[in-house]
């Protein structure tokens, strides 16, 4: 997506009447593209309703029309200043979105750990050939298809993991959670790890570092992976 064409879209994605492909372009184009990220948050400050109402109510008391000069530079002011903590901010979330870079697990499906019926026409053994071709919608749809008294780790973990690849952090974190309370060896690690990773592309750096250093204490081969991620978040 260019520049221009992402600027034509930002009253269409607030009123949320983009089509669902077009809107993980739009989104992915914020990500990549500085620029275009302040755009879209100022953008979003002057449609907010706060400021609508305050602008609304400016106009019906007539003093404030000697005021003009006095409010241009003011509203100035305030939108640099907004501009700046907007910037800053969107530069924070890039670099937590640049380290949480990850290469998707990968399915064995000789998995020992609590294996799922892989018969060619099954709904996982279909939504592991969606997801191994990256095509992770149409995985979660086939998960979507298992019975819930069928469900078990490695179905909720690969869930997680699609939804995380689909920037749905929220949903991704409810999976890695379903794990995390079952306190079930079976993936657990693996699910502390993602989880660590939902969190970073949330900002909430504080929660994602808490659970690294208690996974880098554990006998894991995801122990070296989150003293790595510590060292790298630490700073920002």
């Amino acid at each position: 997506m260019k520049c221009n064409e992402f600027l034509t879209l930002i009253d269409s994605y607030f009123k949320g009447s983009l089509p669902e492909e077009k809107q993980e372009e739009f989104e992915a184009h914020y990500f990549e593209c500085s620029g275009c990220y302040t755009d879209l948050k100022i953008r979003e400050q002057l449609y907010s309703k706060d400021v609508r109402i305050t602008l609304e109510q400016e106009k019906i008391i007539p003093i404030w029309k000697y005021w003009k000069p006095v409010l241009a530079i003011a509203a100035s002011i305030v939108i640099a200043v907004i501009a700046f903590l907007i910037i800053d901010h969107s530069n924070t979330i890039k670099k937590m979105y640049r380290i949480s870079q990850f290469n998707p697990p990968v399915y064995i499906s000789t998995e020992t750990r609590n294996p799922v019926s892989t018969s060619s026409s099954s709904p996982f053994s279909e939504a592991m050939k969606s997801y191994n071709n990256k095509e992770y919608h149409k995985a979660l749809t086939h998960l979507d298809k298992i019975p819930e008294t069928q469900t078990n780790p490695q179905v909720t973990f690969f869930k997680g993991i699609c939804y995380l690849l689909l920037d749905r952090k929220e949903s991704a974190i409810t999976e890695f959670d379903h794990i995390l309370n079952l306190m079930n060896a079976s993936y657990y690690d693996e699910a502390l790890y993602f989880k660590a990773i939902a969190l970073l592309r949330m900002n909430k750096k504080a929660e994602a570092i808490e659970l690294l250093k208690n996974l880098s204490q554990m006998f894991s081969p995801y122990s070296s992976q989150a003293k790595k991620l510590i060292s790298d978040a630490s700073p920002l």
